[in-house]
């Protein structure tokens, strides 16, 4: 497993609620705002989500993980995004990614609820974690907690984050960049 250098923004909340806790909300741009429990998720329809395509110059525990979890397109259409919305920005904290709403089934975006068919918990980045097949390392968001449905992507910091951290050399400074 490769590790990564300290990196503040990505050291999670300071008190990781535990799995009866938790709760994932959708709201923002919607006709139908929700919030559903660890065991709700669960109790949806799961598919599987391949995280080995997941672009990562500066190394990622995911290699050979087999998650399975909600995709992020049948949350979103539970809460019944309204005309305005066209992102859906993902939370963690202060960290968040946007994604074009018409792009989530291409991009193989899943709530990860499970890894090698365990329960993904807090010191895995659980008990929701975002897992997106066709992005980079900075999509996979630990500790969601939060859906907004969104007019555009600016409310995402992930981006912005990721370049503060990196050199403008560094791979992710053409990517951030033209995310939207």
């Amino acid at each position: 497993m490769t590790t990564e250098p300290s990196r503040p923004e990505y050291a999670g909340p300071a008190v990781i609620p535990g799995a009866l806790e938790w709760r994932l909300t959708i709201g923002g741009l919607a006709s139908n705002p929700a919030e559903f429990s660890r065991d709700q998720l669960l109790a949806m329809a799961q598919v599987p989500g391949d995280a080995s395509a997941v672009s990562c110059p500066y190394g990622s525990n995911l290699a050979g993980a087999v998650f399975e979890g909600v995709p992020l397109s049948h949350l979103v259409s539970l809460a019944s995004p309204t005309l305005a919305a066209r992102y859906v920005t993902v939370h963690a904290g202060p960290y968040a990614v946007s994604f074009r709403l018409d792009s989530l089934d291409g991009r193989s975006a899943l709530l990860a609820l499970r890894r090698n068919g365990a329960l993904i918990e807090p010191a895995e980045g659980g008990p929701g974690r975002l897992v997106v097949g066709a992005g980079a390392c900075f999509d996979t968001v630990k500790w969601v907690h939060h859906l907004s449905l969104d007019a555009d992507g600016s409310t995402a910091t992930a981006a912005d984050i990721v370049r503060r951290r990196h050199q403008s050399d560094s791979p992710f400074a053409v990517t951030a960049r033209d995310r939207r």
